[in-house]
């Protein structure tokens, strides 16, 4: 019976030790010199490696910027630290860019729950748009209810906020749009963690506080991202891509591209550009909504058949030499992208370089129209 209270004692010390660690994780301050010196490697690595630096604006206005932002002057946590880094570097443009959590952090985050106000609510600029309870039984808030604040402040200055916080190619500014229309209220409810939250709504032309009581997940599916099957791909069939006529005089062509794979979406180009320039087509609607991107070589054929002049793609090699190689991960990688441009590309002014031919055959005269939203990424994007 001993060895029995004594194991039992055993686990529940092991328990309270890694519970103590969580909670110091989450907590933990940070010296001021070490996030320095963490920062400082971070910017030698971003003014040798970032494809963006030298492309907005000059190299030396990149250093000058990360000199003055990126100086830290009292301890912060690892949370705190993420953010004003994502606040910060989003002068970047760069979609491909992240600011993510340590080993240790992102452990911590999978085994924590998070705390939402539990409805399905969609940003429509200025307002809030409750949709519906995550749980019928919710009833504080009624469907269309309009919410102006919360917390007293208001939901334009909250989605100004948040927006800081997504990275998107460019200036994609539709695609930020669209993600904040959809998770706002996910973002900041995770981000304040608050057991409840004021709300400040318009019901029936009425304004009214009221408090709403934080639900805690593991795991949610905002109901707000889903969408129906896309039924194209089913009838036309093509795991990739997709196209069919939407009119009996062959118009008005639909083409769908997923993503940019396959081994045969260079024949599926050649033969839908033939059939449209038989048929005369006036209107192309190019689909691209939910493509992340994929081969260049294959965005660039199709936009051989597109473009109306020849073109160029330009690529530079932005791994110059490294004082802090060892916080390169994938540097073999790296190397073997290098040989691949070596070998594979034309070299112009010390800048590697893809031409874009314009199609003579089957090339495409009528008006183009092209769908994406804000998961369109990568080479779509280029597109």
């Amino acid at each position: 019976m001993l060895k029995k209270v004594i194991f039992i004692f055993f686990i529940l010390s092991i328990k309270q030790i890694n519970f103590a660690q969580t909670i110091d994780i989450s907590s933990k301050k940070y010296a001021v010199n070490e996030i320095n010196k963490d920062i400082h490697i971070l910017k030698q690595m971003l003014l040798n490696t970032h494809p963006s630096i030298g492309f907005y604006h000059s190299d030396e206005w990149y250093k000058n910027y990360f000199d003055t932002a990126l100086n830290i002057h009292k301890e912060l946590t690892e949370k705190e630290l993420r953010f004003l880094l994502k606040r910060k570097l989003n002068i970047l443009h760069c979609g491909h860019t992240g600011i993510l959590a340590s080993r240790r952090y992102s452990k911590y985050l999978s085994k924590k729950t998070f705390k939402t106000i539990p409805y399905y609510i969609a940003y429509f600029p200025p307002y809030l748009i409750n949709i519906k309870g995550i749980e019928k039984k919710d009833t504080l808030l009624s469907p269309y209810d309009t919410i102006i604040k919360i917390n007293h402040t208001l939901i334009s200055d909250i989605a100004k906020e948040f927006a800081q916080y997504l990275y998107v190619d460019g200036a994609a500014e539709t695609a930020q749009q669209e993600m904040l229309q959809k998770n706002l209220i996910f973002y900041y409810s995770a981000f304040y963690d608050q057991d409840s939250f004021l709300i400040t709504k318009i019901h029936k032309q009425t304004t009214a506080d009221v408090y709403i009581k934080a639900q805690t997940f593991k795991h949610l599916n905002n109901e707000l991202w889903d969408t129906k099957s896309d039924t194209l791909m089913k009838k036309y069939g093509g795991k990739f891509y997709a196209g069919t006529y939407l009119d009996n005089k062959k118009n008005i062509y639909y083409m769908k591209i997923k993503v940019f794979s396959g081994i045969s979406m260079k024949k599926f180009f050649r033969q839908t550009f033939r059939k449209l320039n038989k048929h005369n087509t006036q209107v192309l609607i190019l689909d691209l909504r939910n493509n992340p991107g994929g081969k260049i070589s294959q965005c660039l054929n199709l936009l051989s058949y597109l473009l109306p002049v020849d073109d160029s793609l330009f690529y530079e090699s932005r791994i110059h030499q490294l004082q802090y190689k060892k916080y390169l991960s994938k540097k073999l990688e790296f190397k073997i992208i290098r040989l691949f441009m070596k070998i594979n590309k034309h070299k112009n002014n010390g800048r590697y370089v893809d031409k874009i031919k314009r199609k003579k055959n089957y090339h495409y005269h009528g008006q183009l129209y092209i769908i994406t939203n804000c998961n369109t990424f990568s080479a779509a994007n280029l597109t």
